[in-house]
């Protein structure tokens, strides 16, 4: 198992304060696409992936996207219920179980908004167990990874894989660990990289043309105030699971992080109000209105970095 960024295997919730994000993201959660607008995005880099520090949020796959990747890639045996014991299983794995209520107060006050519009919400579930005391991280790193390597397998952490190369029947994996070049060989490889860097990989391989299928799906965020404490300092719930889907295929409203942090980086946009921002966090929550783009971009590997250009 090759990982090209570190291991961090805390069993609490994602705080996602900065010192987290530095460690678990690609340039510390910097990273951009350029274009018009230019968009900041943060991709997970440590074992795990994103799963690691985002909210946790888990969706099954709509049959809707399931239908058009059928008909535009040609793949067979692809339908809900066809996928349907995969899902099931995935589920077991990460301990998600089905929710009907908010998580925390600005998820009962944004579904609260939807209903009074009559605006479609759902509860959305987390990969994350709760024991009875606080919620604990339930990411891949702490459900399968433990698993494989019970089985035999290893960890290779802080090592990029440059490029692979199939002969015959064995790929070859050319990797820089650490500063010093390393191969390895296996009868199969799986790439999950993610968006960017899986095909990034392949481009580098030369293994095949992509075509420009990426796409954004970019947020803006609003910070609300309201008359009553919304936020608690210790509450373990860092992120609402409440989503509105009235305008789902184009508009999906949620709950982002509302931390102190958060709050108070938020409110060094308000230079006339900041000092009572930060005072009174605790009656504010972030909000994001997601938008299903349809632009598409490429990405480019650059001869002077490893880290391809969006």
């Amino acid at each position: 198992f090759l990982e090209e960024g570190g291991i961090y295997l805390s069993e609490e919730k994602p705080s996602h304060y900065m010192s987290e994000i530095k460690s678990y993201c690609r340039q510390g959660g910097l990273t951009f696409a350029a274009g018009t607008p230019k968009i900041s995005f943060a991709e997970g880099r440590c074992l795990g992936g994103g799963s690691e520090i985002n909210g946790g949020l888990y969706h099954r796959p709509p049959e809707q996207i399931l239908t058009q990747w059928a008909q535009d890639f040609a793949i067979k045996d692809i339908g809900k219920a066809e996928l349907a014991p995969h899902s099931i299983w995935v589920e077991e794995q990460l301990h998600i179980k089905d929710v009907q209520s908010p998580n925390n107060i600005a998820s009962t006050r944004l579904q609260a908004g939807a209903q009074a519009l009559n605006w479609h919400t759902v509860a959305v579930p987390q990969w994350f167990r709760d024991d009875g005391a606080s919620p604990q991280k339930s990411s891949i790193s702490h459900t399968l990874i433990p698993k494989i390597i019970d089985l035999g397998g290893k960890i290779h952490h802080k090592t990029w894989v440059k490029s692979i190369k199939k002969t015959n029947q064995k790929w070859t994996i050319y990797s820089i660990q650490n500063g010093v070049k390393k191969e390895f060989e296996s009868t199969s490889v799986v790439l999950a990289g993610g968006a960017i860097q899986t095909p990034a990989l392949i481009k580098r391989s030369g293994l095949f043309k992509l075509k420009p299928h990426l796409a954004c799906h970019p947020m803006g965020k609003v910070m609300a105030q309201f008359s009553e404490t919304v936020q608690h300092a210790n509450d373990p719930t860092t992120i609402g699971n409440i989503q509105v889907k009235e305008f789902d295929g184009q508009y999906t409203l949620g709950c982002g992080v509302s931390h102190k942090g958060f709050i108070n980086q938020a409110a060094s946009l308000y230079s006339d109000s900041e000092a009572q921002i930060n005072k009174n966090w605790q009656t504010h929550a972030i909000y994001y209105a997601q938008v299903s783009g349809g632009s598409r971009g490429r990405i480019f590997n650059l001869p002077f970095t490893k880290d391809p250009f969006v």
